[in-house]
């Protein structure tokens, strides 16, 4: 045919590729709630936890005594930032996210002390939330994200074991690694 093609050929080759864009365009825009849901998990499971854990005892347990006026208790004291007046958190950038910077220990070494450093995974978990948005979804979401995670008996995480109950849900749904329950397992 001397290299020429028929004409019905380039259209159909056309409909093809705006067809192929079309279809990456809808899976990216039906993934986007997916990762937003994520996002959300993400905070409610590890990055609050977090900041229950290693940040309140000095921003935010106690409203009135608040170390360099930074407030870790909502989104909003975050992007307020502390004494320097500097938000803490750089949506969507956590290179440049204060905050970030200060767990990994540049510039600011937070926590100060050396045991209570967060691990390189916390560390992680930090940056992906900030990447994604830094969301922070009201309680009542946050409740359903902790029932469904309790529902699921083994994850990554670990394992739930199953107890009369605790004196709150912390020790109630807490996790256990497999190989740590090696003496209640036939």
């Amino acid at each position: 045919m001397n290299g020429i093609r028929p004409p019905h050929s380039s259209r159909l080759l056309t409909a093809i590729v705006v067809s192929a864009a079309l279809l990456t365009s809808s899976l990216a825009i039906a993934a986007e709630p997916q990762r937003e849901d994520a996002a959300r998990r993400l905070f409610t499971l590890k990055v609050l936890p977090l900041l229950k854990e290693k940040c309140l005892g000095c921003h935010g347990e106690k409203a009135d005594d608040i170390k360099g006026e930074f407030d870790v208790r909502s989104r909003e004291a975050l992007l307020k930032g502390g004494e320097s007046e500097e938000p803490s958190i750089v949506i969507g950038d956590p290179e440049a996210s204060p905050l970030y910077q200060a767990v990994r220990w540049e510039g600011l070494e937070m926590p100060p002390k050396e045991n209570d450093r967060l691990t390189a995974e916390q560390i992680e978990v930090i940056r992906e939330w900030i990447a994604a948005g830094a969301p922070w979804p009201d309680e009542a979401e946050q409740k359903q994200h902790r029932e469904a995670e309790w529902a699921v008996e083994s994850t990554d995480d670990g394992v739930i074991v199953k107890t009369s109950g605790g004196l709150s849900d912390q020790w109630t749904y807490r996790r256990y690694q497999p190989a740590d329950l090696w003496a209640f397992r036939p």
